[in-house]
């Protein structure tokens, strides 16, 4: 209260109070105090807080808080909602929390929550949104959200470089990857890896027959994945080209084992198969193996070869069965001589031909049942053992139980053989001896003079009185005599063993029956060789009291009577070597010598013809063994005193009582011929095997051989001409006349008569005298064009074995002169034509190639630099890309070799810059004195700038 002038009391108003005591006017009073209110009068202190909702002014009535504002109990004014908070309801104590995914910030009372704007996230009482951008590396397209998880991570391929991003700053760098929340647009890390390409930022992994090779990274697109290289081994798409292992082959970076049949060094695209002689059993060969001894490979890519032929021979890398050359057979896959007695032949199946002809010796190795030996042999000579060719002179041979021509045998003692080709052997003749085997001549083996050698004899002076005898009492053996002969009369031998009769002496007659008689005395006609006291008249003698003329055979030269005509027992016979024909008054009488051609006995009445082949060239012949063998070259046959010349087409050997055909394989065109050594052989070419009746060959044109064959001198049968040869004539003489199959064409087989009947195909390689056509080698095709011979790949193409035609090389490629396979142009090269030759060429400084199938090299991209043959369009390692990203402190523009400096007094802090303007001036109180700087140096104490 207070009390005007002492009066009565007056209460305080309402919104006043007064605590004092003693007041005297209504200025002493004070106002409600902020945040009170005063509703009544007389109040000495303020009694109520303000209400929450409301405030209060001083000595004011309480007001209700409008919205946007709070107002606590107590409050003496309103108070705004602070930012992140607002009130959207009048009278209330307290501002709400602005809400998650809006924010409460603007200037005034904040009545209402605004939704966070795109880009942002708003948690719990935001006040500002900026405070919450959605982080590098995600954006945000829509509006309310609440935290950052909320916010979208940078989608594959996409970067996001700010904060607060409403969508992606842009598309990745193409060779880079851009996995999900990437915030550039090119990351060295990110770069893309080998074996992948990535293109707008996305990685795709190249396919799975691709494969990026060489320091190919950062990759771009799909031409950048590249087919490994033929006989290139990539199994996990490694960035290095690895040899394809001997024993595989690659084909597209596939290793695949070699199959059996073919082989497969390093590097194969493709399996070889084994040429012929060779093989491969298994998989997995890098070499090819010849084929064991025993068997044969005929054919290109055997895998198991063939066992030889039964017979036939096959050498270690044989491409067929073989046979044995002449005069061998096979054992077991080996020739062997042909065993002795028998003959082999070249074209032999069966081993052992046939046992050789009797009359010819097979020692061993021998080609013919009747072989030739070019020179005499005889007994005795060195190679008798070893040779083949006729039996040998003084021998012969026979057949043995088990079929085959025994050895030379020596003629046994008591025989002889004078020519070559015996089957026996010939007695020893009367007046001549074989004391030992083997004898092939008698010019030294007469019978010892005073002997009689009677046939078969053994010893120059028999006394077995079967092969000869000592020359008995009365008779006379000259030299080389098969008879003993009586002394004429007129002549005696008183003791054995005279070669001849002495003179009847001188007083005595000497006659067969009285071989020493006494004549008369005083006979004076008893003179030296009186044969008995002459009567009658020479040439006649006393029969029945008359002189009558001598017998025939018988002299008569003393009268005295004889015996009967013929009967030399009385010693009245003629001497041998004279016919008498009657009247003969001596043994020998005048004119009256045996005519030569023929032989007269003691007592001959008629001329002796000689035994077959034996005949007489001279007269006065006494006995058979004057009678010699035929001359050579001769034929002497009984009754036929004078020889007949041999024939031509024969040869007649001493000794031999007929002609002798010249053997197969021979002929003769001259007659005489004595030995079948002058039976020439049939020449190369002709076929001389038969004997023509009744004489041999003659001449050998008519017998010319086959077609298909080759016929070597004195040949019994045509040797074949060999695979890869042919022969389309007759009469060919030597394996030269079989040609050579022509280029093109094949001869598979032996005696082809047509070389054009099988041809070659594309691929194959038949060269002249081909058997069987072999691949076409690497880096050469064959075809009909180029004889089917091996033409070396032209540049720009490539040719793989067995091809019929080049390939071209395609852009990417390149193809030297000879190339097998492409050479693939790579990364940092470009594929360019230089005077029609495609190569592969670098790129120079300043520009790039990702792919050698690129033919013009791109322009270095800005921010780096490409040193020449760079192999990614943004490289970072001179290692690997032959370029590297822009330094901080220079700049690269487009088509850079080499980073560009800074200007001194400017700096550049960052990297991949591509301009001038990216150098940025030295700020306030730094410097810089030096070019290429990524920062500039701060000014001295004492100085500025």
């Amino acid at each position: 209260y207070y009390c005007p002038n002492g009066l009565d009391k007056t209460a305080c108003g309402i919104g006043n109070y007064n605590q004092l005591r003693g007041s005297q006017a209504s200025s002493h009073t004070l106002d409600c105090p902020a945040g009170s209110v005063c509703t009544t009068s007389a109040l000495p202190y303020p009694l109520t807080t303000c209400a929450a909702g409301s405030y209060c002014a001083p000595g004011a009535a309480a007001v209700s808080c409008q919205i946007g504002y709070m107002c606590p109990a107590g409050a003496v004014g309103q108070t705004l909602c602070m930012p992140g908070t607002y009130q959207d309801v009048a009278g209330q104590a307290v501002c709400k929390t602005c809400p998650a995914g809006s924010y409460c910030n603007y200037v005034g009372a904040i009545t209402v929550a605004t939704t966070c704007p795109a880009g942002y996230y708003c948690p719990s009482g935001t006040a500002d949104y900026l405070s919450f951008p959605c982080p590098v590396g995600t954006f945000n397209s829509g509006t309310g959200l609440s935290d950052s998880s909320q916010c979208t991570s940078c989608t594959v391929g996409s970067y996001c470089l700010l904060k607060g991003l409403t969508a992606v700053s842009g598309t990745c760098t193409n060779g880079y990857e851009c996995p999900v929340g990437s915030q550039l647009p090119s990351v060295d890390a990110n770069m893309c890896p080998k074996n992948f390409y990535c293109a707008a930022g996305v990685k795709t992994a190249c396919s799975a027959s691709q494969y990026t090779y060489g320091t190919v990274i950062g990759a771009s697109a799909t031409t950048h994945c590249m087919n490994c290289l033929p006989g290139f081994l990539c199994p996990t798409h490694d960035t290095i080209i690895g040899n394809c292992p001997a024993g595989s082959y690659c084909v597209d970076g596939v290793q695949t084992t070699c199959p059996a049949g073919s082989y497969c060094p390093v590097n194969t695209e493709i399996p070889i198969p084994c040429p012929r002689g060779k093989y491969t059993s298994t998989t997995g060969a890098s070499t090819c193996t010849d084929c064991p001894s025993g068997t044969y490979c005929d054919t290109i890519g055997t895998t198991t070869p063939a066992t030889c032929v039964a017979n036939l021979v096959c050498p270690l890398g044989s491409v067929r069965s073989v046979p044995c050359t002449y005069g061998k057979y096979a054992v077991a896959n080996a020739c062997n001589d042909c065993t002795a007695g028998s003959w082999c032949w070249i074209s032999n199946t069966n081993n052992l031909i046939g046992v050789c002809n009797n009359g010819f010796i097979c020692s061993g190795g021998s080609s013919s049942p009747t072989p030739f030996y070019a020179g005499s042999i005889k007994f005795g000579d060195a190679n008798l053992q070893t040779y083949n060719g006729r039996a040998a002179m003084g021998c012969y041979t026979s057949t043995t139980a088990a079929g085959l021509t025994a050895s030379n045998t020596p003629c046994p003692v008591g025989s002889y053989m004078p020519s070559v080709g015996a089957t026996s052997c010939i007695a020893c003749p009367p007046g001549y001896y074989c004391d030992v085997a083997g004898i092939y001549s008698l010019t030294t083996k007469s019978c010892t003079a005073g002997y009689a050698c009677y046939g078969s004899a053994t010893t120059a002076a028999p006394t077995d009185g079967t092969t000869g005898a000592i020359c008995p009492i009365n008779k006379y053996c000259p030299a080389g005599t098969n008879t003993a002969f009586s002394c004429a009369d007129g002549a005696m031998a008183l003791t054995t063993g005279k070669s001849l009769c002495d003179f009847c002496d001188v007083g005595f007659s000497c006659t067969l029956s009285a071989p020493h008689a006494a004549c008369a005395t005083n006979n004076v006609n008893c003179i030296i060789g009186t044969s008995f006291e002459p009567l009658c008249p020479k040439g006649t003698y006393i029969n029945s009291g008359s002189c009558v003329s001598c017998p025939a055979g018988l002299f008569c030269i003393d009268g005295r009577s004889v015996a009967a005509p013929g009967d030399c027992s009385n010693g009245q016979c003629c001497t041998a070597g004279f016919l008498c024909t009657g009247g003969a008054a001596d043994p020998r009488p005048g004119g009256k010598d045996c005519t030569a051609g023929y032989f007269c006995p003691e007592g001959a009445t008629s001329l002796q013809s000689c035994p077959v082949n034996l005949y007489i060239f001279s007269s006065g012949a006494r006995q058979v063994s004057d009678c010699t063998s035929c001359t050579e070259g001769f034929i002497c046959t009984a009754g036929n005193a004078i020889p007949t010349p041999c024939s031509v087409g024969e040869y007649c050997p001493t000794g031999i009582t007929g002609w002798l055909p010249c053997p197969n394989g021979t002929y003769s065109a001259t007659p005489m011929n004595t030995i079948v050594h002058q039976c020439l052989s049939c020449p190369a070419g002709y076929l001389c095997n038969q004997t023509l009746a009744p004489t041999g060959i003659t001449a050998y044109t008519g017998f010319n051989c086959t077609m298909g064959k080759y016929w070597l001198t004195r040949a019994l049968a045509g040797v074949n001409c060999t695979y890869g040869t042919y022969n389309n004539y007759s009469g060919a003489s030597s394996s030269a006349d079989c040609k050579p199959c022509p280029s093109g064409f094949y001869c598979n087989n032996e005696s082809i008569t047509n070389g054009t009947n099988t041809s070659c195909i594309g691929g194959q390689k038949c060269g002249n005298g081909t058997s069987i056509p072999d691949l076409c080698p690497e880096g050469y095709y064959c075809n009909n064009v180029t004889g089917y011979l091996p033409k070396i790949c032209p540049i720009n193409y490539y040719c793989q074995p067995n091809s019929t035609y080049p390939k071209p090389c395609i852009t990417g490629q390149m193809c030297p002169v000879g190339s097998g396979y492409p050479i693939m142009c790579v990364a940092g090269q470009i594929s360019v034509t230089v005077n029609d030759i495609m190569t592969c060429q670098r790129c120079p400084a300043g520009t790039y190639s990702i792919s050698g199938s690129n033919t013009t090299c791109a322009i270095c991209e800005a921010g780096y630099v490409c040193l020449g043959g760079t192999t990614v369009q943004y490289p970072w390692s001179v290692q690997y890309h032959n370029g590297f990203q822009c330094p901080a402190g220079s700049y690269c523009p487009a088509g850079s070799s080499k980073a560009t400096p800074c200007a001194a007094g400017t700096y550049n802090p960052l990297t991949l810059m591509n301009s001038s303007a990216s150098c940025l001036l030295c700020k306030k109180n730094t410097f810089n004195p030096s070019t290429g700087q990524p920062a500039c140096f701060p000014c001295g104490d004492s100085a500025q700038s």
